[in-house]
């Protein structure tokens, strides 16, 4: 409901409020209304515009060509590099391009690439959980194929990975507001989606049988 001068004019005719009390409910409604659009704006800039554009285009194709780039190293170059080294320029990256997309995001007022970058960080979690794994003699992702049971399955392998990567998108969503970030997120899920039945059904493998 608007309220303007004139209906506090009224009021204070029909005497439901004095003058000085009408003055006061209008400066009180004008502060008021000054800081709701004051919020607007923010939560209204906190939202990276959706823009079909080519640079929108680039900045998304770049980052995907980062995020296959960095698991494409993970699996096949930085092994020579061990578990905890993998772990350490897994954390070392992640690190720079949080504070380089904080940065982006919130001083420069750059949603997109900061929001990217952000994103790319949140895919260095299953590196950093995968060079863990290496560099503690944990079970090994060297044969995708096996199902091993249950409790070996959530304290090694691709669990861990899965939920971390989960968490770290939950959390990055938690401060910044960014629909790429679902990406990782809905990934993990689908990925465990299809993980998991075979647990249940106690399948030791998904290859076909050796012929005897």
């Amino acid at each position: 409901m608007n309220i303007t001068k004139t209906d506090l004019a009224w009021a204070v005719e029909q005497g439901y409020l004095s003058a000085e009390q009408a003055e006061q409910l209008w400066q009180a409604w004008t502060e008021h209304q000054g800081l709701l659009a004051m919020e607007g704006e923010r939560e209204h800039s906190d939202s990276p515009p959706l823009r079909f554009d080519f640079a929108n285009v680039a900045f998304y194709f770049g980052a995907l060509i980062v995020i296959v780039a960095m698991v494409f190293l993970g699996t096949i170059v930085w092994d020579a590099l061990g578990g905890f080294g993998l772990f350490t320029v897994a954390v070392v990256y992640a690190v720079g391009l949080i504070l380089v997309g904080q940065w982006l995001y919130f001083q420069q007022k750059l949603p997109i690439p900061g929001g990217l970058l952000i994103t790319i960080a949140v895919w260095m979690t299953p590196l950093a959980i995968y060079g863990l794994q290496q560099g503690f003699g944990l079970i090994s992702l060297e044969d995708p194929s096996v199902y091993r049971n249950l409790p070996t399955w959530l304290i090694s392998g691709r669990f861990p990975l899965a939920m971390g990567t989960i968490i770290a998108s939950l959390l990055a969503l938690r401060f910044i507001h960014f629909p790429f970030l679902t990406f990782p997120l809905a990934f993990c899920l689908w990925f465990l989606s299809i993980d998991i039945p075979p647990l249940f059904t106690e399948r030791q493998s998904v290859s076909p049988p050796e012929p005897t």
